[in-house]
């Protein structure tokens, strides 16, 4: 048993515009990478700055600690005797 179906239409032909390959830096995809490429960035100038300002608060607490710290505790004995 053989069903008759109707033709449909073919699809319209694509407009002149379409056929042209879109440009690369224009699409939504570039700009997201983009976007998450300049934000991955700005994470690590962010992360060395944070490094190296940690770095410069360890270096003054040792020398805090093992130059200024003996000195106060020995004013502090001075002062209680």
């Amino acid at each position: 048993m053989k069903l008759d179906l109707p033709q449909l239409p073919s699809p319209p032909p694509a407009p002149p515009s379409a056929a042209k390959p879109r440009a690369r830096l224009s699409s939504v995809s570039f700009r997201l990478l983009l976007g998450l490429a300049v934000i991955a960035g700005l994470t690590m100038v962010a992360s060395l700055i944070a490094i190296s300002s940690l770095e410069k608060f360890r270096a003054a607490f040792e020398e805090v600690s093992q130059q200024w710290l003996p000195n106060i505790v020995a004013v502090g004995r001075l002062s209680q005797q």
